[in-house]
């Protein structure tokens, strides 16, 4: 398999805080990943269909975990603009255009693969992914959680004894009302390098899902925070 190094670096580097070892599948349709951080409240959802590789041959089906830090440094030290991947002897080989190698173990897991949760979110604003990281940075200063209200208007508000609050005036589809433990959305927010707009999807007291998407799209779920 041959594919462009920021296609397979991307989706790592996006989930290297949140999820230590992602769930990886390949199979003829091209590379997936649905996983879980260890407390269950946070997924994220990526697909890599075989039309982005440059070269793609896979039979049956490969399914297995993989260090996300690691897999994150390798891909910052290739440099070429294409990487090769290849499966032997329980490990994922990751080669470059100047015949760099990594071998990296993979392990295999009963557990891997859960399905993406079926929600139905009524509320939504597509914001520059950048400014939506900054509005949680200035919330996350006075607590560790953010109330999210939409209503013609996003309102944000943070914190008990100290408090942030702000309101923006802004096109959103739906009413809705919930509250997010920041500590994940801010590491969702990692996508922001690499994803110039976010769209972000809640109900009221349900949980929300942040897509990013341009040549890539990488999406992640995050369950409320319950009063």
């Amino acid at each position: 398999m041959k594919i462009e190094r920021k296609f397979f670096e991307i989706p790592f580097d996006c989930m290297k805080d949140l999820i230590m070892e992602p769930c990886i599948k390949f199979n003829s349709e091209g590379m997936s990943i649905n996983a879980f951080a260890e407390s269950n409240a946070a997924m994220v959802i990526f697909n890599l269909p075989k039309s982005k590789f440059v070269e793609y041959e896979f039979e049956g089906e490969e399914i297995f975990k993989i260090s996300s830090d690691l897999l994150s440094k390798i891909m910052k030290r290739i440099k070429t603009q294409f990487i090769n991947l290849e499966f032997k002897d329980q490990k994922i080989i990751i080669s470059d255009e100047n015949k760099k190698e990594y071998a990296i173990a993979v392990m295999h897991d009963d557990e891997v693969g859960r399905d993406m949760p079926v929600l139905e979110l009524n509320s939504s604003f597509k914001m520059e992914s950048v400014k939506l990281r900054d509005l949680f940075m200035d919330a996350e200063i006075v607590g560790d959680d953010i109330k999210i209200e939409t209503k013609e208007k996003i309102i944000l508000s943070a914190g008990e004894l100290n408090k942030f609050n702000q309101e923006i005036e802004y096109d959103v589809v739906g009413k809705g009302k919930a509250s997010y433990t920041l500590e994940y959305l801010n590491k969702f927010m990692n996508a922001s390098k690499y994803f110039k707009d976010v769209l972000f999807e809640f109900s009221s007291d349900s949980p929300c899902k942040l897509t990013f998407k341009d040549e890539l799209e990488i999406q992640f779920i995050l369950a409320p925070r319950c009063d």
